[in-house]
């Protein structure tokens, strides 16, 4: 059962959404949800070095520190909107059957609430990473491969997930059926659930009738779909898939190669996360 909701704000631009539709999420669920500022390191670049050493160190210590103070104060604006809009009641102790919420003690400049709370969490909400690589995709990957929990990665302008149309995306892969087992607390009766297999199952994999019979053993309908694969265009192929169903939101299994291979050679994870303009529900 779904009862506890994390969302790591890292005060980029697009945590604002995540933190509405976390507490969204946390009202129809009647969970809790934990916000805190997640300090991820900002990327640095320089160049070479001219003139007083000591003195352009402090300058550029004091321009980190103003990076994160900067960062910081933005994460909390995003939650402190986010609870006045869904008017979800602040508790720091349990309450049972009822939506509530939380700031973590942000103030250090090593928070880590993923650190913290991620391996205890039933769901971990988080921005979009976008195409560049900045400190959300540190945020999605530390998630999924430290905390090992599922990611519900949101884009910019979402304000409420649904699961009324989700579309599985399957390969037969331990990391799809762990995404699809991941989502049977977001689904309702009324779901209209397609599982969507591109191309072939990996090696060994699980079939998409074995997955809507376990669907179907927890009292959800599904349909299977199967669809001819295109080298390279998996990702696309998935996403035209989800706007010709009308789907609301991917479910998928995170990763199913290495990270150094899907940043070299690029995968579907990188690109849906990079491309999708729906909801993903991650998991490895």
């Amino acid at each position: 059962m779904l009862k506890h909701i994390l969302v790591p704000v890292s005060g980029e631009a697009s945590g604002a959404a995540a933190a509405l539709c976390a507490l969204n999420l946390g009202q129809k669920l009647k969970a809790h949800v934990t916000a805190g500022y997640a300090a991820v390191p900002p990327r640095v670049f320089t160049s070479a070095i001219e003139g007083d050493v000591a003195a352009w160190d402090e300058r550029f210590y004091q321009s980190l520190q103003d990076i994160r103070d900067g960062r910081r104060k933005s994460a909390r604006r995003d939650f402190d909107i986010a609870v006045a809009h869904t008017k979800v009641p602040i508790a720091t102790r349990p309450l049972c059957a009822q939506a509530s919420t939380e700031w973590l003690d942000g103030a250090r400049d090593d928070s880590d609430p993923v650190g913290e709370l991620g391996p205890l969490a039933d769901l971990v909400v988080l921005p979009v990473p976008g195409n560049r690589r900045n400190s959300d995709w540190d945020l999605v990957e530390n998630v999924l491969f430290a905390a090992r929990r599922p990611a519900l990665v949101i884009p910019q302008a979402c304000g409420e997930v649904s699961f009324a149309k989700p579309l599985i995306a399957w390969n037969g892969s331990i990391q799809a059926a762990n995404a699809a087992r991941a989502a049977l607390d977001l689904l309702d009766d009324r779901s209209q659930i397609v599982v969507l297999q591109v191309g072939d199952l990996c090696a060994g994999g699980i079939s998409a009738a074995r997955l809507a019979d376990n669907l179907g053993w927890h009292c959800f309908e599904s349909r299977t779909l199967n669809v001819d694969d295109v080298p390279h265009q998996t990702g696309a192929i998935i996403l035209d898939q989800a706007r010709l169903l009308g789907a609301t939101v991917i479910i998928l299994g995170a990763y199913g190669h290495s990270r150094t291979r899907e940043l070299i050679l690029g995968g579907v994870t990188d690109f849906l996360l990079r491309q999708s303009t729906l909801p993903l529900l991650l998991v490895h």
